[in-house]
């Protein structure tokens, strides 16, 4: 039989669109009166060009063109596979999948098959014990079928809603061990089969919309409300409720499944996108997942068996449309994943909302990470000239290539190729570089401004781990002095984000009482405007070429890619890293659900990077009779008098405070709104928590 020609295509055609059930050979409810009732199909045909074959090392490897990923099951055959996408309306259900009219080849192999060595920890290697990937068995026929699914529940960007996303792996290849027999698949039809009738649709709000969900500890709730008005000065409905309001009026076994019922109610009541938690571990409460990977599982000194997870409070609704609880066998255990059951909780990973924190324990830190953030939103603009700026952090990690050195080349010339960028590796060879990575350059090239930094490397709670005894340390970031140009910063690295080790002491190591993560996004000199990292250990593989396309590395690239596509905020980047690792994954293993869970974002889902926004809402001229002043106090108070006239209108009375330079420091927790003109106002209040400096005073 002759090889299929050219390149893999797929076309998705849908065919009539209605079958009636009954005729179908694997049965299910026959058509009824009710349209609801009738079974439907998506068909896809598929054609894969003939497998390149080579001898590496006495093992054979096969590769097909239109595959960019291969199998990386530990031990399992290396072999390569290829992902489709299918969106289907949030009511579909009773999905299935059927694969037909099959046209492949077979061919005796005279050498095994390469297989997989599995994931690479990030972090020391001595404390990794993995086991072979159990889906693997070497007297059937691997993988079992030319085509698996998963179907998922999340947001789709297109227009916002829930939907049903199908990830079909398709195997252009398959191989028998035992008789190292191989399967090369010519062309195949591929259908998905779903009827409709399940639940409404989900986030078709019945109440007033509101655009970003602020949840946040009652002691935090004054120095909110300037960032709270900011949101909606700028056309973005934000509401804030506090964190004992939510729990008190929801429901569920302990705080986090109450915080959970609360946002998705607020979901379906109002539409809710965004959600920003505000507090540090010891205040917004963090759910645990139970992961079992082979790594340091009964210690806590780099890892443990339980990882911190914001994503269970985006992650709403399951596969099926149901809430998703991360408990399925209800054993009070969440996210319970382990070798031999990889999802034993039926864990949806998808978000259906746009979650992110600001990991702050005091209020002097949150104001800090207020004024940022409206600072960057005021002033900044992907036309800034540092914003061009990219800085590429990339170093060895198990060698003997420079894995991460080629991650970041990757992302140079695929996604920052328009950027001037700044090359920091730790060897001068196979690739150029602007500088060597170390603390000192890192520092010093953050410093001058930059909209985006990116470290794939070694990794611990307090900083970056460069190799040959180079560190990063969080504390060292005080040094930092670049400060509006905050940029995005990403990782591909073990533990930088882990925001619940404070305090934690480890025996070759500083202690600091944040993680580099938090100390990135709370500089008061300069830092990052928003940081994405693992809360745990994290992993990758493959060689300097191949870096990019697993694991953490992979999740980094895709969340990069996102803003070259078009994703400016900072919640959509972290959606569509996550979607995009789910949906080009082949059959998740223990150390997928823990790359996807561990990944976090500190800052505002809802800021758009690069992008400076206009006020929406513009001001009305008032008279202000207020003296202008300097103090070097932490606590200021002050009384404000103001008057206006003019035609009757809607007036929504704000006050800022302003450096001397220009920049946006605060607004304090006072606003009024004002039905009727003429008027006449007098109002007090008091600034807490500055650190001491001197500015002045002006109001707009």
């Amino acid at each position: 039989m002759a090889y299929a020609r050219g390149v893999f295509t797929f076309l998705l055609v849908v065919l009539v669109g209605i079958l009636a059930a009954s005729c179908l050979a694997s049965g299910g409810t026959s058509a009824a009166s009710n349209p609801s009732d009738v079974e439907r199909f998506i068909k896809i045909t598929v054609e894969f060009s003939q497998p390149a074959m080579a001898e590496v090392g006495g093992l054979k490897r096969v590769d097909v063109a239109e595959c960019k990923q291969r199998i990386e099951g530990r031990l399992c055959p290396q072999v390569p596979y290829k992902t489709v996408n299918i969106t289907l309306p949030f009511e579909a259900q009773d999905v299935r999948l059927e694969v037909c009219n099959v046209l492949f080849n077979e061919l005796a192999l005279d050498v095994p098959l390469e297989v997989a060595t599995g994931p690479v920890p990030l972090s020391d290697p001595s404390l990794f014990a993995p086991v072979a990937n159990p889906k693997f068995d070497e007297s059937a026929w691997f993988p079992k079928d030319w085509a698996e699914m998963r179907v998922s529940c999340g947001r789709d960007t297109s227009d916002w809603r829930l939907k049903k996303f199908v990830t079909i792996s398709l195997y252009p290849v398959r191989y028998l061990a035992s008789e190292m027999r191989l399967q090369s698949l010519s062309s195949a039809e591929v259908k998905v089969f779903y009827s409709l009738g399940g639940a409404g649709l989900r986030g078709k709000a019945g109440g007033e919309k509101w655009d970003l969900l602020v949840i946040s500890p009652e002691e935090f709730a004054d120095a909110l409300g300037g960032f709270i008005l900011h949101k909606n000065l700028m056309g973005l409905k934000t509401v804030l409720v506090t964190l004992e309001d939510a729990e008190a009026n929801s429901y569920g076994h302990d705080d986090q499944e109450k915080l959970k019922h609360f946002i998705a109610q607020s979901f379906q009541d109002h539409d809710v996108r965004y959600v920003l938690a505000v507090g540090d571990a010891d205040k917004f409460p963090v759910r645990y997942a139970e992961v079992w990977d082979n790594y340091d599982d009964y210690s806590d000194v780099t890892d443990g068996h339980v990882v911190p997870c914001d994503l269970y409070y985006a992650d709403l609704y399951d596969a099926k449309g149901k809430f998703c609880t991360w408990d399925a066998n209800d054993n009070g255990v969440y996210g319970e994943s382990s070798s031999r059951s990889p999802n034993l909780d039926e864990v949806d990973l998808m978000p259906d909302v746009l979650f992110a924190r600001l990991p702050v324990g005091r209020t002097a830190d949150l104001n800090l990470m207020v004024s940022h953030i409206i600072n960057y939103e005021l002033n900044v603009s992907d036309a800034s000239s540092w914003f061009n700026n990219v800085i590429l952090c990339g170093s060895v990690i198990s060698g003997p290539d420079p894995e991460g050195e080629g991650a970041c080349e990757q992302l140079a010339s695929d996604i920052f190729s328009d950027y001037d960028t700044v090359k920091l590796y730790t060897t001068t060879k196979p690739f150029d570089r602007d500088g060597p990575l170390s603390d000192l350059s890192v520092i010093h090239y953050v410093s001058k401004g930059c909209g985006f930094v990116t470290y794939i490397g070694h990794g611990l709670y307090q900083g970056w781990a460069f190799g040959m005894g180079n560190y990063l340390f969080a504390n060292a970031l005080s040094k930092l002095t670049n400060a509006d140009m905050l940029p995005f910063v990403s990782t591909a690295a073990c533990e930088t984000a882990g925001f619940d080790n404070e305090n934690r002491e480890h025996p070759e190591f500083p202690a600091a009482s944040d993680c580099i993560g938090e100390r990135f996004v709370q500089g008061i000199d300069g830092g990052a405007i928003a940081y994405v990292g693992s809360t745990r250990v994290a992993y990758g593989t493959g060689s300097a070429s191949s870096w990019n396309y697993y694991y953490a590395a992979k999740i980094n690239r895709l969340i990069l890619s996102a803003h070259k596509n078009g994703y400016r905020f900072v919640g959509e980047m972290f959606l569509k890293g996550i979607q995009g690792y789910i949906n080009t994954c082949w059959s998740p293993s223990v150390y997928d659900m823990k790359t996807v869970m561990e990944s976090i974002t500190f800052g505002d889902p809802s800021l758009q990077i690069g992008g400076k926004l206009e006020a929406l809402r513009q001001p009305v001229q008032v008279g202000l009779s207020v003296p202008r002043f300097s103090y070097q106090h932490e606590t200021v108070a002050l009384d404000v008098s103001c008057t206006n006239s003019g035609d009757a209108r809607d007036v929504l009375l704000a006050i800022a405070l302003v450096s001397p330079e220009g920049d946006m420091l605060f607004y304090p927790n006072w606003q009024t709104e004002l039905a009727l003109v003429p008027f006449s106002l007098d109002a007090g209040f008091s600034i807490e928590g500055f650190p001491l400096a001197s500015f002045d005073m002006s109001f707009c």
